[in-house]
């Protein structure tokens, strides 16, 4: 009888795990070729896996250029405020800048984004 019942179980696990369809925006500096490799790849391997719980609804790269604080938010801002009018709010932001002005400017924005999607 407890064989049957734990023969049973992972198709009721199945059943009740539940799936996320996440909408990813990454946004990392000029040349940070390992970042952007390795996130790509990342990015295959969940998509080789559509059985998986958690799968890529939408997804957008930004490389930002540069140091000067009003482009890099013009840029940021710019491609959020697009993937939301196109109905993908981002539910991960992956900021895979390596430090300095863009990584602040990247911090600072994420912080204003969580405070609106909150609302």
């Amino acid at each position: 009888m407890v064989l049957q019942l734990l023969a049973g179980l992972p198709s009721i696990l199945l059943l009740i795990t539940p799936t996320f369809a996440l909408n990813v925006y990454v946004v990392s500096d000029k040349n940070n070729y390992i970042a952007d490799d390795s996130t790509k790849v990342a990015f295959d391997y969940l998509a080789s896996r559509p059985t998986d719980p958690v799968t890529i609804n939408a997804k957008k790269f930004s490389t930002l250029e540069g140091t000067d604080p009003k482009v890099v938010i013009d840029k940021v801002c710019g491609d959020l405020d697009a993937m939301i009018d196109g109905g993908q709010t981002p539910d991960l932001l992956l900021d895979l800048t390596r430090g300095g002005v863009n990584s602040e400017v990247v911090k600072s924005l994420r912080e204003v984004a969580v405070i609106r999607f909150q609302k």
